[in-house]
């Protein structure tokens, strides 16, 4: 069968496989670097909320134990917890900016978003904590619950194999 061939469609035959072969390669190889700079993309995503979202993290540290102070004790409300809530919409309104850079509909941008609007319906409970309206563990979860998903918003394990660890 092969000797009726002619020697350009004999020398296809041997180079045709190869050459699918290669094409295969090339795609797959292709699309192992698409996923590696995906992976990229939402890193950058996450590096660019991280600090912001760090300083949210620390100012509702710092405006849940003073809410704390000030629901289980008595007197006015006072002025560091007035100022430490100041410090908390600053660090709110950074964080919210900060989200300009994500991607649309990416996991960390949805995650971001949620995160914010926890901590706004939170911080929407202030009246009730100048009051002393809230049960001081209800004050305290809801500051917790709300640091949490900050903090589950930007934490994320990007599996990268061996060879492609960034330094």
């Amino acid at each position: 069968m092969l000797s009726r061939l002619s020697i350009g469609n004999k020398l296809l035959l041997l180079v045709l496989p190869f050459g699918i072969l290669s094409f295969v390669l090339a795609a797959l190889l292709s699309l192992q670097h698409w996923k590696f700079v995906e992976d990229m993309e939402e890193t950058k995503e996450l590096v660019s909320v991280a600090t912001s979202s760090s300083a949210l993290v620390h100012q509702l540290q710092i405006e849940r134990g003073m809410s704390m102070g000030h629901v289980n004790g008595k007197g006015d409300l006072p002025a560091a917890l007035v100022a430490a809530r100041q410090k908390t919409d600053a660090a709110l309104t950074s964080f919210h900016q900060q989200q300009n850079v994500l991607r649309k509909g990416s996991e960390v941008a949805n995650k971001a978003i949620e995160a914010e609007d926890k901590v706004k319906a939170l911080l929407a409970k202030r009246e009730a904590i100048n009051t002393r309206n809230l049960p001081p563990p209800e004050v305290f979860g809801g500051y917790t619950s709300a640091i949490g998903n900050i903090i589950q918003a930007i934490a994320r394990r990007i599996k990268l194999p061996m060879e492609k660890v960034i330094v």
